[in-house]
């Protein structure tokens, strides 16, 4: 069987990876996400809701360029259809602008626990394309908590990873963290369930520079953050990959916001999209882990283990 992985040139890479929810074919060997499936959760989000310098990093699957850029184009696909639903056609996320509390990447970026907290003004589609980058801030500790392994229903947070003095395993799975699961030493403040509470909360408040609304798209852009990470192989077939350890995730430091956006088209997913947003990131986790490889588990031929020693996934197999 011919070799698929790695690929040395970006753009044969793209031929194969479904980024975005919408895949052409269900090609087994490289990670995908589908706008659809993204769109899905901004168009329940929507349903649910409306009824000095720093250093930047280029060129990676990360908060400062792609994930913004996958919550923009879900947001452009969902201003694209939103016309024929019964309750959305006349909804706007492009309206007044709201205040809210941010982290931007202008606000830097942090590695530990630090928390950046900038009251600001912006629209709420502004407020969710943010998301993207706020979502993965502090950047060390929300690596931890970026995981979900749907097929192990006892640990299915990162494990993969050196746990030390310095480094503890919070043990919470990204759809614990989306769901709202506290941790000791991070407060989830933008979790679904916190968004939909804002909203709640704005409604009934008067008060003009309140930041609900602000921080309630913050909690929807966060969430589709989290979404579009359930697409990517290594964090649901609990693959551990510290690009500052040496062990870089090929996808993840290869995909750029063009790419992204060049993909924002074909079939869609194969995933029930009218259903509860959490139910929904389960699905598609589902889905990415028994249809892509990550870079460490890839299974050996003939054998009942992966390339990082342990033991195999279900699928894809060499047979695939």
């Amino acid at each position: 069987m011919e070799a698929r992985w790695p690929l040395d040139h970006a753009g044969r890479l793209l031929r194969h990876i479904p980024y975005l929810s919408r895949i052409r074919r269900p090609e087994r060997w490289f990670p995908g996400t589908a706008l659809a499936t993204i769109v899905g959760a901004v168009s329940v989000a929507g349903i649910a809701l409306v009824a000095d310098e720093q250093p930047v990093r280029v060129g990676a699957y990360g908060n400062i360029e792609a994930h913004p850029q996958i919550n923009r184009s879900a947001l452009d696909l969902f201003d694209s259809e939103k016309d024929a639903h019964e309750y959305l056609h006349r909804a706007s996320l492009s309206g007044e602008p709201t205040w809210g509390v941010a982290w931007d990447a202008s606000d830097g970026i942090q590695p530990i626990l630090q928390n950046v907290a900038v009251k600001k003004k912006k629209t709420a589609r502004q407020w969710i394309i943010d998301g993207g980058f706020s979502a993965d801030e502090p950047e060390g500790p929300q690596a931890l908590r970026h995981f979900y392994d749907p097929t192990d229903g006892t640990t299915p947070w990162l494990t993969d990873i050196v746990v030390s003095t310095v480094v503890r395993n919070p043990e919470i799975s990204l759809l614990d963290w989306v769901g709202d699961k506290d941790d000791p030493s991070l407060a989830q403040d933008y979790s679904w369930p916190d968004a939909k509470e804002y909203f709640r909360s704005a409604l009934a408040d008067a008060t003009p520079a309140n930041e609900l609304y602000g921080k309630a798209w913050r909690g929807v852009g966060e969430t589709v953050h989290a979404i579009g990470d359930l697409a990517l192989p290594a964090h649901v077939r609990n693959d551990g990959h510290a690009k500052e350890l040496g062990d870089p995730d090929p996808v993840e430091v290869s995909t750029t916001a063009n790419m992204i956006e060049s993909q924002a088209s074909g079939e869609w997913a194969p995933l029930n999209y009218d259903q509860d947003v959490l139910k929904l990131m389960h699905d598609l986790a589902a889905w990415t882990n028994a249809n892509f490889l990550s870079k460490d588990t890839v299974p050996l031929s003939g054998k009942p283990a992966s390339a990082n020693g342990k033991s195999a996934y279900a699928s894809p197999t060499w047979a695939d």
